[in-house]
């Protein structure tokens, strides 16, 4: 039957008609049959089916859709008649496997009779490469917003990203300076420091359990921000992440760096991007005074 379709159609019109729409993988589907009467050579080598195993198929013998969705695709081709209709769909080689390919579908009509060409891509290296890609711009944009060493986050990221979210909203502002950080890093040198901070940032993190956000806010100096919760709850944290960094020996070279932190603390509402700069130097002049108080080594 599908060949006797095939027959019916004056073959100058048919080519003529599948060389309009491209010379990649090729299929006809007669919409009276919903069989596929015509495969040119390129489908062969993308899907392993001859072209003569073609005829007589369905869409579903090669798709990785159910025929529910088949249908409704079909009748999508049929409404954007006469333009192309595009999709991104999952095909399936003989083998079994699958694989993404771009489907241009076109309705034409020759006799009366209606038919769907089709003009599939196999999109796979494309996709990987837009896989890679995607992971390079992901890997550009954390690395932007973070900081190298320790992981916070950053001025950048706190300015440009997260502020805009903190407008409205009624948050808490910790400025968290390492005390003597300048004598530990000229006596353990700057791999030591660095493990300071490191792993101050790592104990901060574990004692705000996702309470709050962290970002290195320049040297020895780090800023955490947490909305909608009340100073008993906010000086609770403050004294949970000094009991943890002043319990918590660093070991370095055989050896052990015992830490302290002076935080200040702030709290308040972001109306203007400038209330978070208040709330901050309203911190800082805390953390400061709490410093003073920190015997000299």
């Amino acid at each position: 039957m599908e060949k006797e379709a095939l027959n019916v159609l004056p073959s100058d019109m048919l080519y003529s008609n599948i060389l309009e729409c491209a010379s990649m993988n090729l299929m006809l589907v007669d919409l009276n049959s919903n069989l596929v009467i015509y495969a040119n050579k390129a489908c062969e080598a993308t899907y392993g089916y001859s072209a003569e195993e073609f005829i007589g198929m369905t869409i579903a013998n090669f798709s990785c859709n159910d025929n529910n969705k088949i249908q409704r695709e079909i009748q999508r081709v049929i409404k954007r008649a006469p333009e192309i209709y595009r999709v991104l769909v999952m095909h399936r080689h003989q083998s079994g496997r699958q694989f993404p390919v771009e489907v241009l579908a076109k309705l034409i009509v020759i006799n009366s009779r209606r038919y769907i060409l089709y003009q599939t891509t196999d999109i796979t290296r494309h996709t990987k490469l837009q896989g890679r890609i995607n992971n390079i711009i992901r890997y550009l944009s954390t690395h932007a917003y973070r900081d190298y060493l320790t992981g916070a986050y950053n001025r950048a990221y706190l300015y440009n990203v997260y502020l805009p979210r903190l407008i409205g909203c009624n948050i808490g502002v910790l400025i968290i300076d390492i005390d003597h950080f300048k004598t530990i890093n000229d006596k353990y040198g700057h791999e030591g420091g660095d493990l300071v901070l490191s792993t101050t940032v790592r104990l901060i993190r574990a004692a705000l359990r996702q309470k709050g956000k962290i970002f290195r806010f320049g040297g020895d100096e780090f800023i955490i921000i947490v909305r909608d919760m009340e100073m008993p709850e906010m000086k609770m944290i403050i004294q949970k992440i000094k009991e943890v960094i002043d319990t918590t020996p660093i070991l370095y070279n055989q050896g052990r760096i015992v830490c302290s932190i002076s935080v200040g603390k702030a709290k308040g509402y972001v109306v203007e991007n400038n209330d978070l700069d208040k709330l901050i130097k309203m911190a800082d002049g805390e953390m400061v005074k709490s410093k003073s108080l920190r015997p000299i080594l």
